[in-house]
């Protein structure tokens, strides 16, 4: 078997060299190894939406909160210290740093003055209460 037979991906073994190997290569580019987008949940209650994201490393004080007709923007920027004589020779490096930016779109009767946001254990939470407009409520028929 050849060395180029070991990097076919249709060959058995192919996948399994590939992967060995990408222990210690990284095929994203330097654009998606310099930008990260966290990950994040939207969920409606009956009185409001809740959003969820995963901005572990970041601290509160670089995150920015805004809502501007009817999109929430949520932006910030996450640092790493590298210290060589605690990291030694850094093999691979995933946790990504630099800024972020999610957006999401929500009625535009949300009650602007009543948003907050929390922040833990890396989870920040944001809360957008909406307007008593737009707040489901039953009707008793008489």
């Amino acid at each position: 078997m050849n060395k180029l037979t070991l990097y076919n991906r249709t060959h058995p073994w192919g996948n399994l060299m590939r992967d060995m190997l990408s222990d210690w290569t990284d095929e994203r580019s330097d654009n998606e190894l310099s930008n990260w987008t966290p990950s994040a949940d939207i969920h409606e209650t009956d009185n409001a939406f809740i959003i969820k994201a995963d901005i572990p490393g970041v601290d509160k004080n670089d995150v920015d909160i805004t809502f501007d007709n009817g999109v929430l923007s949520i932006n910030g920027h996450r640092k790493y210290k590298h210290e060589e004589k605690e990291a030694g020779k850094v093999i691979r490096s995933e946790r990504f740093e630099g800024e972020f930016r999610r957006s999401f779109a929500l009625p535009k009767s949300i009650d602007v003055e009543k948003i907050s946001a929390k922040m833990s254990d890396g989870v920040l939470v944001i809360t957008a209460p909406k307007s008593s407009e737009t707040i489901a409520k039953a009707i008793k028929v008489e």
